[in-house]
């Protein structure tokens, strides 16, 4: 039997590339070096932020084919938003949006109001065979599908509990699998917790699991001046900043006492801003800090905590902070802890972590209590 007919009969799930003939590849984009054209991204910022406006503006003006968003290359593709959390707002500002830039020409976009379980077998499937169902619309139209918008996260999970890795690495794989079997990014507008600084809420492994993530915040000290910044870019650089405002926009409609009903548009700077300022970045920190400090948070944002020490000065009003025993126990269990390992080697894996984000000023630690900075 030749060596070409063993081959063909025996199936390969594994095929190696030689190393003459591995060679590079482009990656695609829906908007060059902000989101991918495909895996799962994240927009995440507080409530009242601005997320859901963003979403949106990003999907109509990816369905619209604009040459550019934010001053960065686009592509047009079908977009299906998901309006989970509040239909009725969505459409409100999708409204808006047609208002201030009317358009006579097909749109490949559809709104789905209803919100799935992305941790239900059933409920993914139904939600695909809609999804499909669209696809051929646009199909139809000359177009296709490439952006799925979650929105939002919290209310595509039925309830689980955010922290929990088992539940939520069960939704990020519902959302791979419906942004792979679609051809399409799925885009999940997201919650981060008290802290900005710790990334996307719950699952630490959420932040991993994401191919682009992009943080939408607000000024503490002037609300309507607003700014997203690129958290993480996969295959690009992170770190750029884009200020942006809400312009308010009338929607035609008025309510019972007659006043008019109206909602926002999303107003860009004309390009990016550049990185930000070096005095607002902080410098990286290990895995191993990472766990601590995300740990620290998650404590705390359960209610697993207790006031500083009295005798701390210079601590901010409403502080918490959390026994050194509750937060190695976590993060034992998070990952820092390696299976087998001895009870010393860890309690010094866990003190040096804890020392770099003292060093970092990350935490401060003051005899039994620590506490983010």
């Amino acid at each position: 039997m030749t060596a070409e007919i063993i081959q063909f009969e025996r199936q390969r799930p594994f095929r190696s590339i030689p190393f003459a003939e591995i060679k590079p590849s482009t990656h695609a984009y829906l908007i060059k070096g902000i989101l991918p054209a495909r895996g799962t991204g994240f927009l995440v910022g507080a409530s009242k932020a601005g997320k859901t406006f963003v979403a949106i503006d990003w999907a109509l003006r990816i369905a619209c084919g604009a040459a550019t968003v934010m001053g960065r290359k686009a592509k047009q593709v079908g977009v299906v938003y998901i309006g989970a959390e509040d239909p009725g707002g969505v459409k409100a500002r999708l409204e808006a949006w047609r208002r201030k830039w009317p358009r006579q020409s097909y749109t490949p976009f559809h709104l789905i109001e209803a919100a799935p379980n992305l941790l239900d077998e059933d409920s993914v499937q139904a939600l695909q065979a809609e999804i499909d169902d669209i696809a051929l619309t646009f199909q139809a139209e000359g177009h296709t599908l490439g952006l799925i918008v979650f929105d939002t996260l919290s209310r595509c999970i039925a309830g689980a509990e955010e922290n929990s890795s088992e539940r939520m690495s069960l939704a990020v794989q519902a959302l791979d699998k419906v942004g792979r079997d679609s051809q399409a990014l799925s885009l999940v507008v997201a919650h981060h917790g008290k802290d900005s600084t710790r990334g996307i809420r719950g699952w630490s492994g959420l932040d991993a699991a994401s191919d682009a993530t992009v943080t939408v915040e607000r000024d503490e000290v002037t609300p309507e001046l607003r700014r997203l910044t690129l958290s993480k870019v996969k295959n690009g650089a992170d770190g750029d900043v884009v200020n942006f405002s809400l312009e308010r926009q009338d929607i035609g409609l008025v309510d019972e006492d007659g006043e008019d009903i109206w909602s926002c548009i999303v107003r860009y700077e004309q390009a990016p801003s550049g990185p930000a300022p070096k005095t607002a970045r902080r410098k990286a920190l290990s895995p191993q800090a990472e766990i601590v400090l995300a740990e620290l948070g998650k404590l705390i944002d359960r209610g697993i905590c207790q006031d500083p020490p009295a005798s701390a000065d210079g601590v901010r009003p409403g502080t918490k902070a959390v026994r050194r025993a509750d937060l190695s126990l976590e993060s034992a269990t998070s990952g820092l802890h390696y299976d087998g390992e001895a009870q010393n080697a860890y309690r010094q894996r866990f003190g040096r972590a804890l020392n770099e984000l003292q060093r970092a000023k990350r935490v401060r630690v003051e005899g039994d209590a620590i506490w983010p900075i």
